[in-house]
């Protein structure tokens, strides 16, 4: 797969080869990251995965392709990073080891970001996310997921691995909701990663470490925003799980993921949230 110099455009892929990535012109993004992600939108590609020292590459059809640029240094990195996190995200990335963030490439793309050390370098995974919902025809989903997302009030988690389609499914059946009901749909995400237009539905979403502190202050203030439909995006402990059964149990339908391999698996990662005394109680409640 290969551009030119001279010209912008993607030329047809080549599977065999590497892609060769051509310097963005009059591009937004001053730094080569621009250029980097204006690669993976062109090609069409699902992720940009990069490391210190090496080319960047893009994941096409589940492969991973190197672009043809020279590599990003440690110190071109820092560079990068201080155009692209905030204070509290470097503060972040230092005491934790990686940070996740949304970044908006333009009004139709954005990336989910894991920005990360490894061996006291920077690596980076990011998912090219379309502001275009899928529709449900256009994932296939059964007609049974329509009659999930028209129920009051109740739990739904979607559960499966990285890049299983969690988040786009998920990111369907609100957009069904919001085709045919006149709610209030309010959604905690760490980061936010499609962005709703309202339509019947009255949709806020609100961003960890951007418009709240954190899933437990978000959860605690959940009850006062007064939705009817809320995503709490993914179960990862047992607070969370607590807020999430809660609201569901007080009459709200309530969205989340859950990163699991199977059935059996997902509801050993919801019991091993809890303390062995608790778990009866949970598992009557589900």
């Amino acid at each position: 797969m290969t551009s030119t110099d001279s010209d912008s455009t993607a030329a047809p892929a080549n599977p065999a080869g590497h892609v060769t990535l051509s310097k963005a012109k009059d591009d937004p993004h001053a730094t080569r990251w621009g250029d980097f992600l204006k690669a993976t939108i062109r090609f069409e590609a699902s992720d940009l995965i990069m490391k210190t020292d090496q080319p960047p590459a893009v994941r096409l059809k589940g492969s991973l392709k190197r672009l043809d640029t020279e590599p990003v240094s440690l110190e071109e990195w820092h560079q990068i990073m201080d155009h692209i996190l905030t204070t509290e995200q470097k503060a972040d990335l230092h005491r934790l080891g990686s940070v996740d963030f949304a970044y908006d490439y333009d009004e139709d793309t954005r990336f989910r970001v894991n920005l990360f050390q490894a061996r006291g370098k920077i690596s980076v995974a990011a998912r090219r996310i379309t502001s275009n919902i899928l529709p449900f025809e256009g994932l296939h989903l059964p007609p049974v997921m329509a009659d999930i997302c028209m129920q009051p009030q109740g739990i739904v988690l979607l559960c499966g691995v990285t890049g299983s389609g969690k988040s786009t499914t998920i990111a369907s059946m609100l957009d069904y909701v919001n085709e045919r009901k006149k709610v209030h749909i309010l959604t905690i995400e760490d980061p936010i990663e499609y962005i709703f237009t309202d339509k019947k539905a009255t949709i806020n979403q609100r961003e960890i470490g951007i418009d709240c502190l954190d899933f437990k202050v978000a959860l605690r203030a959940l009850v006062r925003e007064n939705p009817d439909v809320v995503l709490v995006g993914e179960m990862r402990d047992q607070e969370t799980f607590e807020a999430a059964l809660h609201a569901a149990e007080t009459g709200h339908l309530v969205f989340g993921t859950i990163h699991a391999s199977s059935t059996t698996q997902t509801f050993s990662r919801i019991y091993g949230l809890f303390d062995q005394e608790e778990v009866e109680g949970v598992r009557r409640i589900l």
